[in-house]
């Protein structure tokens, strides 16, 4: 639902389109953008 915060543990897949709130990672965008290296992503400040 709109608004709801979910909790990726590495490894993990993301279900849906959203925000990074806090913490960095590398993700796997290649099933979106067909680009096969992790692209690294990081809270807002």
């Amino acid at each position: 639902m709109l608004g709801d915060i979910i909790y990726i543990k590495p490894g993990g897949s993301i279900p849906v389109d959203g925000i990074v709130l806090e913490g960095t990672s590398s993700v796997d965008q290649s099933s979106i953008t067909g680009e096969s290296i992790p692209v690294d992503k990081s809270g807002r400040r």
